[in-house]
């Protein structure tokens, strides 16, 4: 069976050295290792923020049905006005602008 080497060593002495070759300081030497280890987070595309703010929205809306289903359902509870400033007060803030934007 073959005996496997950790070549990392080799790959950071061959990496000092070209970037010394360069022109690279210490600084800027220390930044790159430090780049082969650490990996910068990607920024999410503007779809992918859009739909996750939706889905807060959903969430946030999901919360004030659960809060606001006795007094809606039960026709007794409230009337037809204060049943429509529900569905206004659902409707306007949470969802249309993130439709919109979507």
């Amino acid at each position: 069976m073959a005996k496997s080497r950790d070549r990392t060593e080799d790959f950071r002495e061959a990496t000092r050295a070209t970037a010394l070759s360069f022109g690279y300081d210490e600084a800027k030497l220390a930044a790159l290792l430090a780049s082969f280890i650490l990996r910068k987070p990607l920024e999410k595309p503007p779809f992918e923020k859009a739909a996750i703010k939706t889905l807060e929205s959903i969430s946030e809306l999901e919360h004030f049905i659960t809060k606001h289903r006795k007094d809606y359902v039960d026709l007794h509870r409230i009337t037809e006005q204060e049943r429509d400033n529900i569905e206004h007060e659902v409707l306007d803030p949470t969802m249309r602008p993130s439709i919109k934007e979507l």
